[in-house]
């Protein structure tokens, strides 16, 4: 998901997961979000996740304004979507390395 309202974006997502761990920088934040969700915080971290029942919701590595959510998200990402407050793509889940040196090395008979 594309924002340039990163904090707009994990305060939704923190509505949605009030019970959702969070982590900057993959240490935890117990903090309240209004001591830390800044569009300015959010762009100087590395790493970004909220987890819920031990599943990734909303993360980000490098780059607040690009984000990723698992799919079984997408209803309410196209909800975030419909408020303007994102753009979104669906990419596909990249090939595993192994994946990949087995195609490349495969042999012909």
């Amino acid at each position: 998901m594309g924002t340039t309202k990163a904090s707009a974006v994990v305060r939704e997502f923190l509505k949605r997961y009030p019970d959702g761990i969070v982590k900057l920088d993959n240490k935890l934040e117990t903090r309240q979000a209004d001591e830390w969700c800044t569009n300015k915080k959010l762009k100087s971290l590395i790493n970004f996740s909220i987890s819920y029942n031990n599943k990734d919701v909303l993360m980000f590595h490098d780059d607040s304004r690009e984000l990723w959510t698992p799919i079984e998200e997408l209803p309410y990402v196209k909800e975030l979507e419909s408020k303007k407050m994102i753009r979104y793509e669906i990419c596909k889940k990249a090939e595993s390395m192994t994946g990949i040196l087995t195609r490349l090395f495969k042999r012909k008979a």
